[in-house]
């Protein structure tokens, strides 16, 4: 993954950005779904 992008960057270009501009949404996704994921498991030990 990092390879492309270092490449992506390294040849320039619209792709980089693109890359990139991926690379951060992705990222906010997994923040979201850990979040998530956090929610829960605070939920069920408050529970339990």
């Amino acid at each position: 993954m990092l390879e492309t992008i270092f490449a992506s960057l390294i040849s320039g270009g619209a792709t980089g950005l693109i890359v990139v501009a991926t690379m951060k949404a992705d990222i906010r996704w997994l923040k979201h779904i850990l979040a998530e994921h956090a929610e829960r498991l605070s939920f069920i030990e408050r529970n339990i």
